[in-house]
């Protein structure tokens, strides 16, 4: 994400597709192959209710909590502030039911401003058990998603002995606007980055209450997948977020184009008070006496048509996003691969990887078109300035191999070059670090799931490989035989579930019968490749990844 298309998303491409798997499917498998099955009854603590600081919450046999409020409604006054603590309520919360997603084009369920709840799943058998806890935060380009979809009902990866957690925070406009006027309120002076703040506000609120369903409140491992892995990275950096949790994963981070500085342009890329000033403009708020209580007057309806007007000419490189993190200096000090660099991340044990073909999916959506030698050369030439020459001898882009060059090139730009990055900074920084590659393609019915909710046009599996969000169906278990998983996939689901749960209980993802996972030393690289059969292997060398690095210090964010 970062404004200037090339390579990146077509600013008119629909809403769904944005960065991986906006996650409607989540839902949609829900509803045609059923959730997954709940946790066996609980023999816990002979109270109906259980206490936290949202108000009472009626103890369910399931362990399976939805729609928990964890912060106040962030609507009205509210809008475009910081979470505001729940306010706690008399009556018991049933909690049987999710919350409604936060508001986003074409959703698929109930949406409302009223959205900051989050879903709990607990194998804790008596008020004494004292569980790995792990809280997770969804993809979809900051736009769409929400932590309630079928996807992440997670009950396989609860079995393995850990409390999970998945979040609503606030997308899009509603969750990352910037405004002059909205800083010169704030008392920090800064404005956006509310959705991550909700996240903290989740996090925070998990230290408190999760004692209470049978969690560690001092063992928490924060992960995501796509935008929820860029969250994670935020949070590795945010001063706000230290001590909010222990251990993180990043599942497909995106990093460079990803961001905005609050005030200044960088490599053309427009400061987010600029966009909150064109958004301001097409709402009318701009002409009024008071402009915070113009913008917090608008209608929801109005503000994602205003955001989705801006698509065209301000969407950032890798999904033509419009409102996404911004570098205010306060939430975001810095940008998180600068901050890395300089080892001023939280020091906390670390997961990170990439599927084998992350933009797979994408390519038909390239803006402008790469779809031929000439175009690819273009584009190369643009993204690459003088070292243009260095990657086109190495990935040429000709036919017949120019689906592959451009897949390579794409994907290497947008995560692997990231990835390789951050667990370099990582291990030089003395942390440990772990770095995986999922190599194993989806089944047939799976990758039509996740072609649907990209917009691929007619990508065949060859081409499309491992893609972007492959890995979210073992991680949580969502590996039904009528989406084409086989006894194989599933061993290769089980085996990572454990490694992710063993990584929350202890900060080392080793799993009973597994080969040892070694950590990442930059010297001779090893990783775990999980496909049909996990193993350790050498990080393959991708000659790609110093010129992407280069790059970004002159064409990108």
């Amino acid at each position: 994400m970062t404004p200037q298309t090339a390579p990146g998303l077509s600013p008119a491409a629909p809403p769904a597709m944005r960065m991986a798997l906006p996650l409607a499917l989540g839902l949609v498998l829900g509803l045609a192959f059923g959730a997954l099955p709940g946790l066996p009854g609980r023999a816990l603590a002979a109270s109906e209710t259980i206490l936290t600081d949202s108000g009472p919450v009626v103890r369910r046999a399931d362990g399976i909590y939805q729609g928990i409020p964890y912060a106040a409604p962030p609507v009205g006054a509210l809008r475009w502030r910081p979470p505001q603590p729940a306010r706690p309520v008399g009556e018991p919360l049933a909690c049987d039911a999710p919350g409604p997603q936060c508001p986003q084009n074409d959703a698929d369920g109930d949406t409302d401003e009223d959205c900051l709840t989050l879903g709990l799943r607990t194998p804790a058998r008596t008020d004494d058990d004292r569980l790995p806890v792990m809280v997770f935060f969804h993809g979809g380009a900051f736009t769409s998603g929400a932590g309630s979809l079928s996807l992440y009902a997670g009950g396989d990866l609860v079995r393995e002995g850990v409390v999970l957690v998945t979040v609503n925070y606030r997308l899009g406009a509603l969750g990352f606007l910037a405004h002059p006027a909205l800083s010169a309120e704030s008392p920090g002076g800064v404005s956006g980055n509310y959705g991550l703040l909700d996240q903290q506000a989740a996090l925070a609120w998990v230290r408190r209450n999760i004692a209470a369903f049978g969690g560690d409140p001092d063992n928490v491992t924060v992960f995501g997948q796509s935008a929820g892995a860029a969250s994670v990275l935020a949070h590795l950096v945010s001063p706000a977020a230290a001590g909010l949790f222990d251990k993180a994963i990043l599942q497909s981070p995106v990093a460079p184009g990803a961001l905005r500085r609050l005030k200044d342009a960088v490599h053309g890329v427009a400061p987010a008070e600029d966009i909150g000033r064109r958004i301001a403009a097409r709402l009318g708020a701009d002409r009024q006496p008071d402009v915070p209580a113009a913008l917090r007057a608008a209608s929801v309806g109005d503000i994602l048509a205003a955001t989705e007007a801006l698509r065209p000419e301000a969407g950032l490189e890798v999904a033509g996003v419009v409102c996404s993190p911004t570098v205010d200096g306060v939430v975001l000090p810095d940008h998180p691969l600068t901050l890395f660099s300089r080892g001023r991340q939280h020091h906390v044990p670390l997961i990170i990887g990439t599927t084998a073909n992350e933009s797979s999916l994408f390519l038909d959506h390239l803006d402008p078109p790469a779809d031929t030698a000439e175009a690819y050369v273009r584009m190369v030439t643009r993204r690459f300035g003088c070292d243009a020459k260095k990657v086109l001898a190495l990935a040429p882009g000709r036919e017949p191999g120019l689906w592959n060059d451009l897949e390579r090139v794409v994907s290497v730009r947008w995560f692997v070059a990231p990835a390789e990055f951050l667990a370099r900074a990582q291990a030089a920084s003395g942390s440990p670090c772990f770095v995986y590659r999922y190599e194993l393609p989806p089944p047939l019915g799976a990758l039509a799931a996740l072609e649907d909710e990209g917009d691929a046009l007619g990508v065949s599996p060859q081409q499309a490989g491992v893609p972007h969000g492959a890995e979210l169906f073992p991680v949580f278990g969502f590996e039904s035989p009528w989406l084409g998983f086989d006894d194989a996939d599933r061993a290769t689901g089980m085996a990572m579930r454990a490694a992710w749960a063993a990584f929350a209980r202890t900060g080392r993802p080793n799993w009973p019968h597994g080969p040892t996972w070694p950590g990442f030393d930059p010297g001779a690289p090893r990783i775990m490749a999980f496909g049909k059969t996990p193993r350790v292997r050498s990080l393959p060398r991708e000659p790609l990844v110093p010129l992407v690095e280069r790059s970004w210090q002159t064409t990108t964010y």
